[in-house]
């Protein structure tokens, strides 16, 4: 049995193919050294967290989603107009979905994408290494991250009276975590 996880040190990579591999930057063969830094920098982006948006606001939304790449139609179209109520848009967050992506750590979303928000909908603590655990629909500090937890987009987005009430709960959390009040 191997462990896919095991990667080659860069310099056995280099030894290896410095002379097949042939990176060129303006039809000039790149150094030894630059050719480590390409390497190294593809590696990083092959381990980076995968996420839809671009992250301006430093805000991450964790949701689980097995069967989507980062969420069905409905339950995107419900969080587009979550966002656009809190002045926001795709743009502004990074949307992660546990399911496309193991063991995510929120010290990496930390390091990584710099986050000072995160919205976990039906996702526990646990699930990102969190040590801590808090009730729905409240706004907790830790690590200099706020983090607030909510059932799953799917669930709060119907159309019967539990999920009225659900949808009511998450405006008032919303309202305090950005700041709208």
């Amino acid at each position: 049995m191997t462990n896919m996880d095991n990667q080659l040190p860069i310099s056995i990579l280099i030894d290896w193919f410095k002379k097949s591999l042939v990176i060129t930057e303006e039809n000039d063969v790149l150094n030894i050294n630059k050719t480590e830094q390409v390497l190294k920098n593809h590696i990083a982006k092959t381990n980076s967290i995968q996420y839809l948006g671009n992250n301006e606001k430093k805000i991450s939304i964790i949701v689980k989603d097995e069967f989507a790449t980062y969420l069905d139609e409905g339950s995107l179209q419900f969080l587009t107009n979550i966002l656009q109520a809190c002045n926001l848009n795709l743009g502004d967050i990074a949307l992660i979905n546990i399911e496309q992506q193991k063991n995510i750590h929120y010290k990496q979303l930390k390091e990584e994408l710099h986050i000072t928000k995160c919205l976990l909908f039906g996702i526990s603590s646990e699930k990102i290494h969190l040590p801590l655990t808090f009730p729905s629909f409240k706004s907790q500090l830790y690590d200099s991250i706020s983090f607030a937890h909510a059932p799953d987009l799917a669930t709060i987005n119907n159309s019967n009276a539990e999920s009225k009430l659900l949808k009511a709960k998450l405006w008032t959390c919303l309202q305090e975590f950005f700041n709208l009040i």
